[in-house]
């Protein structure tokens, strides 16, 4: 078994793992966001 074709799905995986967390953290951002907007209304 090649050594790069092992490694290569851990990293697909982590950059996933990645992906979600940064929109995630967007998400939660734009909710806190309108929350205080909500609150200032």
């Amino acid at each position: 078994m090649h050594f790069l074709s092992l490694k290569a799905p851990i990293y697909k995986y982590r950059n996933k793992i990645y992906n979600d967390k940064f929109i995630w953290r967007v998400l939660w951002d734009i909710i806190l966001k309108q929350n205080q907007m909500l609150k200032y209304m």
